[in-house]
Order: structure tokens, then sequence, then C-alpha cells
């Protein structure tokens, strides 16, 4: 029983870690899944809510009370620190997202690279690097909300599940494109429902469809599903990566935040991976 609790704590608090990740613009909570070892059993778990109702609901519900718990209490503090401390934070970032490419090269069981494995890494990462084609701001809403908005708040659901299901493709950045990330981070901020409710059933809807169909992949084709995440993940670094810093003090913060967002990744890599 005592396992049993700490299993409990573990996945919601891995909920809340990736809940709060997931607010921060071209970070990927499937990544931060991945980091934490928990992303193969949320995906068989949604995926498996037929067969293992019980078993599944638990773990999904413990997970998804953590992290609507983490958006709520880390929305604020997430849109401040993007807009205080812009450099430093992305740079943390940049070198966590770094950190996580060697375990998901080791989850993949590639040992020798080949001109077939190395494609599907090249097609992951010239993915993501296309959704910069997409034209930003939209979906811009205005006004309030009403039923034709509301369903397209719900088809944006369904476009944001890809990103999160998907490792490496940020929900948040995806928020951004369609010019919707600050209006959401505001609505969480001040749980207006009628903003959340049709968002995530589309979200809701969307995990359901994308999920079923990567756990075919992951049990068919595990490598090449994988080298395919590697690819998203490693393109994920230039959505994220800010550039040089302007400023002389900047130019010794930012290297420690790379260094420190790796190191802290390699940690719970080998605490919590798998």
């Amino acid at each position: 029983m005592h396992e049993d609790k700490k299993s409990m704590a573990k996945t919601a608090l891995s909920g809340v870690v990736v809940g709060s990740s997931m607010l921060i613009p071209g970070v990927s909570g499937g990544t931060t899944a991945i980091m934490l070892g928990i992303y193969d059993r949320l995906v068989r778990s949604i995926s498996g809510l037929r067969r293992h109702p019980k078993e599944s609901l638990l773990f999904l519900g413990l997970f998804c009370l953590g992290g609507g718990a983490g958006m709520l209490l880390f929305s604020r503090l997430a849109l401040f620190v993007v807009e205080q401390f812009a450099y430093p934070a992305q740079y943390f970032f940049t070198g966590a997202i770094l950190g996580s490419l060697p375990l998901l090269i080791k989850k993949s069981t590639v040992r020798r690279f080949t001109p077939g494995t190395a494609l599907f890494g090249v097609v992951g990462f010239s993915l993501v690097l296309a959704l910069r084609l997409v034209p930003k701001d939209l979906f811009v809403l205005h006004g309030k909300v009403d039923v034709a908005t509301m369903l397209l708040l719900a088809f944006t659901g369904v476009i944001i599940a890809v990103a999160l299901v998907l490792p490496g493709i940020s929900a948040s950045h995806m928020l951004l494109l369609l010019g919707l990330y600050q209006m959401t981070l505001k609505a969480i901020g001040d749980f207006y429902l009628p903003f959340l409710i049709p968002l995530g059933l589309g979200g809701i809807a969307g995990i359901f469809l994308c999920t079923a169909a990567l756990e075919r992949a992951m049990d068919g084709h595990p490598q090449q599903t994988y080298m395919l995440i590697v690819g998203f993940v490693a393109a994920s670094v230039m959505e994220v990566f800010p550039g040089l810093p302007g400023s002389v003090g900047l130019w010794f913060i930012c290297p420690l935040c790379l260094v420190a967002g790796a190191l802290l990744i390699y940690w719970v890599s080998g605490k919590f991976g798998q």
C-alpha cells in the first residue's frame, strides 16, 4: 500500500510538472513526460481505457488533476518569467531539451544508425520546422465567446491535442502560432469556463484519436517511431533557443542556465526515467 501511495503521488507530481511546462512556449509536455518516465504509460492508458478502465482512469485522473493544478498554480508565474527573464528562461529550457535527447535515443533501442533509421529523424525534424509556415495569429478571437467561437475553440483543441501528444511539438507554441497563447493563459488564470470547456473538449477528442495511432506505431515500429520523436525534439530546440544574448551580464548567466537545464534533465532522467 505504501508503494501504491508513493506511485500515486509520483503520478500527480508528474502531472504538475508536465502541466506547468506546457505553459512555456516551445517546451513540449510530451518531452517532459518522457523525461519523467511516464510517456509510454500515458499513451497506453489513454488508448487502453476500454481494455483496462479502472487502472487507466485512476492513472489518468491523478495525472490530469496534477496537470490542471500545475497550470492553475503556475500560469501567471510562467507568463511573468517569460516576459521578465526571457533569455535565461529560454536558455534553461534549451538545455533541458538537449539533455533529453540521449534518453530518447536510448529508448529507441537503435544500436547502429542506418540511412533508414536516420531518415525518420530527418522527417520528424522537418515536420516541426514546417510549422513555421503556419500563418501567425490564425485564430485570433475578439469579443465575447459565442457559439461560433466555441466551435472554433473546439477545433483548435483538436490541433493542440496533436502537440500535447507528440513530444517536441509544443502546445503553447501552437497557441502562439494560432494567436491564442496569452488569451488562454488569461482564461486559465481567471478560470473562464466558456473559453476553457470547448477548448478542453476538442483537446480530449484529439488526444484519443492521436494516442490510438501512436500506440499502434510504437508497438509495430518502435525504432522508427522513436527516431521520428527524436527529430521532433531536436527541431524544437530551434523554436526555444532565443539567439545570442545582447548584454554582457546575460553572456555569463545564459550559459549557466543552459548547463543547469541539461544537468537537471540528466538527474530527472536517472531518478524517474524508465
